[in-house]
């Protein structure tokens, strides 16, 4: 959970499972529990929701937001900080393995800003993949030296 200050709350561990993006209702689009793409990425996680789910193999942040479903600076410096860290540790691409609530179940609006304005999630992508550059180039000062 971030918070509006970018103060990060650890909920759950990450070895454990959370219960944030499972889905009981089918996807608009798909006629299914779980949109496409979901079941695309996560595959047979996605694939038998009675008997598995996303929730499994994914890890949720939560971020608090003002009225309108807009973040606050520190909020979405922190997450992109977060999801840079996340994203190194277990290789992810930011691209195209950083999803929204909406991504996954197609159903709800969530994150509503991001549901409204994808592009707005794009750039928060992007912002993440550029973050994990910086980090690796800051903590390996001699590849950057012979390049």
């Amino acid at each position: 959970i971030i918070d509006f200050d970018g103060k990060i709350f650890l909920a759950i561990p990450e070895d454990e499972k959370a219960y944030h993006c499972g889905s009981s209702q089918k996807d608009f689009a798909s006629g299914r529990i779980y949109t496409e793409k979901a079941r695309s990425i996560f595959g047979a996680y996605a694939s038998h929701p009675d008997e598995t789910s996303p929730n499994t193999v994914s890890i949720g942040i939560e971020m608090c937001h003002v009225d309108g479903g807009i973040f606050t600076n520190e909020t979405l410096e922190a997450a992109i900080e977060l999801c840079s860290d996340i994203c190194t540790r277990y290789s992810l691409d930011p691209e195209t393995q950083i999803l929204t609530h909406k991504e996954v179940v197609g159903w709800k609006d969530c994150p509503l800003l991001w549901a409204k304005n994808p592009d707005l999630f794009s750039a928060f992508k992007r912002e993440v993949a550029m973050r994990m550059v910086e980090n690796s180039a800051a903590n390996n000062p001699e590849k950057n030296n012979h390049a």
